[in-house]
């Protein structure tokens, strides 16, 4: 997390723009200059640009996670109970991918799936609505609205976490869509959904700072999710 733990985000995307940049300067050399270089010379420049390519999205799993954690620290939402979980959305196919999951129990912050639909479940539910909430919920709540929003026995079975207690919110690119941050408890009174910090939610600096991120890395997405499941396994 070092790249993001010293630079604000306002420095953070001048670095990530001028990285994307560089790489792009360097593809674009080798495209013009590949008839007058040897095959070395040109698998040397294809390395040069995979090397800035991983920096960036390096940089931006890092920058996310900072900011997803800040905001949880924010909101009173960084706990052994909580885990938060950040998805980008992929048009074309129509599922979230999770670009980061965190939490203060190493447990619930685990990898488990790379797609998640985004018709299904609480997260379907944010990204149709825009924001969803629920608290003291009893478990058997919890599946009969998780069955009638798309999952199906087996499904709910295998979760790892059954939120009694939750909130999301989808991250927006100006009028566009492009992803959603969620967070969920099994304990009931966790996420207190009449705290006002959750009520103002989308008016909060440090959401806004993650939509920018969000925003300047949407090229990157599954790229990153890759990175994300490679670090957590």
């Amino acid at each position: 997390m070092a790249v993001a733990a010293f630079f604000p985000t306002s420095s953070l995307l001048l670095w990530l723009f001028l990285g994307g940049g560089a790489s792009l300067t360097i593809i674009g050399q080798i495209q013009s200059e590949k008839k007058g270089k040897s095959l070395r010379q040109v698998l040397i420049d294809l390395d040069k640009a995979r090397e800035q390519k991983s920096t960036a999205q390096e940089a931006l799993s890092e920058a996310i996670e900072v900011i997803g954690t800040n905001l949880s620290e924010e909101l009173g939402l960084w706990s052994p109970e909580v885990r938060f979980t950040i998805y980008a959305h992929d048009d074309d196919k129509r599922e979230f991918i999770p670009i980061v999951r965190g939490s203060d129990n190493p447990k619930l912050a685990k990898k488990n799936r790379t797609s998640y639909p985004d018709s299904q479940g609480y997260l379907g539910k944010v990204w149709e609505q825009g924001e969803c909430s629920h608290m003291r919920k009893h478990e058997r709540s919890v599946r009969a609205e998780s069955l009638e929003l798309g999952f199906t026995e087996e499904e709910y079975g295998n979760l790892t976490l059954k939120p009694r207690s939750l909130k999301g919110v989808r991250l927006s690119k100006g009028k566009q869509h492009i992803g959603a941050i969620l967070w969920e408890s099994e304990n009931p009174k966790r996420i207190d959904t009449s705290n006002s910090l959750l009520d103002n939610i989308k008016d909060n600096a440090t959401l806004l700072d993650l939509q920018a991120v969000f925003a300047a890395s949407t090229l990157l997405f599954s790229d990153l999710s890759e990175h994300f499941f490679e670090k957590s396994s």
